[in-house]
């Protein structure tokens, strides 16, 4: 079986038909990191493409801050009550996520988390299965 990456992963879920974005507590250079790698771009072209990279530094606002995760979905013009969160980490992404209205799904490959008050996946991959087609 093929590990499938979050390139991929992204590819895949834009391809059905998903509005994807980024929300990260960075220093300014995310959005430039992430396409330096191949990972997604907000512009045409051959990566992934996301419709936006919400970088905390550039905003003045950092998760868990639910105002993070409402910007990027005023942005993509998605109800929160539609959307899903995939982040690594309960307190920043799944607590932020949450307090925005925002489906958390946190991922968790060492299954350390220990907590059942929401939902865990072990690679990106498996945000297919959650999801339905678009």
């Amino acid at each position: 079986m093929a590990v499938i990456g979050g390139a991929e992963v992204l590819r895949a879920l834009s391809a059905s038909g998903y509005l994807l974005g980024v929300v990260s507590n960075a220093m300014g250079t995310v959005e430039s990191e992430l396409a330096s790698v191949g990972v997604c771009s907000v512009e045409e072209g051959s990566m992934p493409r996301v419709g936006i990279v919400v970088d905390s530094h550039h905003l003045g606002i950092e998760k868990p801050d639910p105002r993070i995760f409402e910007f990027a979905l005023e942005s993509l013009g998605v109800d929160a009550s539609k959307a899903v969160y995939v982040g690594d980490t309960v307190r920043f992404d799944v607590a932020g996520a949450r307090a925005a209205g925002l489906y958390p799904i946190h991922m968790d490959p060492f299954g350390f988390c220990g907590t059942n008050d929401h939902d865990h996946i072990n690679r990106l991959a498996e945000i297919q299965s959650w999801l339905a087609p678009a």
